[in-house]
């Protein structure tokens, strides 16, 4: 008889273990799916005539945000596309592009933006939904123009901004 109470009393933590099992796992969030939106940022220049537009490449590109010490692409070699967070705090990002150690060649880009904060849940708290509205301005050192192409940051590698040689 005690060795019929053991089996029965086996098979009931193997049924309880597993049944745990599956209900942790189940209950697991996945808060990468919600990561910090990113402006996606492409580098081109004119073909023959300013109607054609062709992907560009440049030999060095540093990327700053201005008013902060942040360096968001450091020295890139060979870029052709580069991605920057846009500011929570702030409705307005201005970036810094450098393409060498010479200041007078630096362009800044200015863009206007909406940041709507949303609940995801318990585990991963608010998220920041961040809507492009307009390119405000850019100085044009080096570069030609810059377009909107697309309002919404994400985090899929979507265009957002065409920057223009």
């Amino acid at each position: 008889m005690n060795k019929r109470y053991t089996f029965i009393l086996s098979v009931a933590l193997c049924f309880i273990s597993i049944t745990g099992l599956l209900i942790s796992c189940s209950e697991d969030s996945d808060c990468s799916m919600t990561a910090r939106p990113f402006m996606v940022s492409y580098i081109y220049k004119y073909g023959a005539n300013k109607n054609i537009l062709l992907p560009d490449t440049l030999k060095s590109l540093t990327v700053k945000a201005l008013e902060t010490d942040s360096i968001l692409l450091n020295k890139g070699e060979l870029v052709h596309t580069f991605d920057s967070p846009l500011r929570y705090t702030k409705d307005t990002t201005a970036l810094v592009l450098e393409y060498s150690d010479e200041a007078k060649n630096n362009d800044t880009i200015w863009i206007s933006h909406k940041n709507t904060s949303f609940f995801v849940s318990i585990e991963c708290g608010y998220q920041m939904r961040q809507s492009i509205e307009k390119v405000i301005g850019y100085t044009q050192h080096t570069l030609d123009s810059v377009s909107l192409r697309n309002n919404e940051a994400n985090n899929y590698g979507r265009e957002n901004i065409k920057i223009i040689y």
